[in-house]
């Protein structure tokens, strides 16, 4: 079982992360929310296990917080669910938040899949332990969008001056399809469908084959 030591690093000298805390205590929730904000991090709540889970689901954490004992789905099943699947968030460091569990029982949060466990009350010293063993996660490199070759190619078929005039008339059309969705006349999915294909195509033309 992990244990927490202490240390005395300020909080300039700790990076700043994307933390999730779950915690169906508000006294406590509020506590840790402000103790995280004051070094800089970032902080998203989530209520129950359930809120946390989803949560955990639409995008990348550094760090969760996960308390156990909650309604609507416990923190060590919502640590399962969170680890069972290919989500933003499957390997991300999850420490426990617990008040009274014995030894037998913080081994088993471990094996649910947790990578720490913190004793409440929680100290601002524990919190900066904690979050200054836990490397920021790199943003996603953005994937080669553009088909670079296939776009000279394109170029070479058309002459120079016709390809910027195609580029131009594109980007008008791409403009005007975002602009459509946004104003709340789309209505349909064959319609929507049918003008994002006209547009995935032409973007094809010079190079976004993707």
């Amino acid at each position: 079982m992990e244990s927490v030591s202490r240390n005395k690093r300020a909080p300039s000298d700790l990076h700043h992360l994307s933390v999730l805390i779950v915690e169906d205590n508000e006294i406590n929730r509020v506590v840790v929310r402000e103790m995280l904000q004051s070094d800089g991090h970032k902080v998203t709540e989530a209520f129950d296990g359930l809120q946390g889970v989803q949560q955990a689901g639409k995008r990348s954490f550094d760090l969760i917080f996960m308390d156990i004992s909650m309604p609507v789905m416990d923190g060590r099943a919502a640590t399962r669910e969170i680890r069972s699947g290919s989500g933003p968030n499957a390997t991300t460091p999850i420490i426990a938040l617990t008040a009274n569990a014995m030894a037998a029982e913080q081994e088993s949060f471990l094996q649910d899949g947790m990578n720490g466990i913190l004793t409440k009350p929680l100290s601002r010293a524990a919190l900066r332990d904690v979050l200054n063993g836990t490397p920021a996660k790199k943003a996603a490199e953005n994937p080669n969008l553009v088909d670079r070759a296939h776009s000279e190619e394109t170029r070479e078929a058309v002459g120079p001056e016709a390809f910027e005039m195609l580029l131009t008339r594109f980007a008008e059309e791409a403009e005007s399809l975002v602009s459509w969705l946004m104003s709340g006349e789309a209505q349909g999915l064959p319609e929507i469908a049918a003008r994002a294909h006209k547009v995935a195509g032409s973007a094809a033309v010079f190079g976004a084959i993707g």
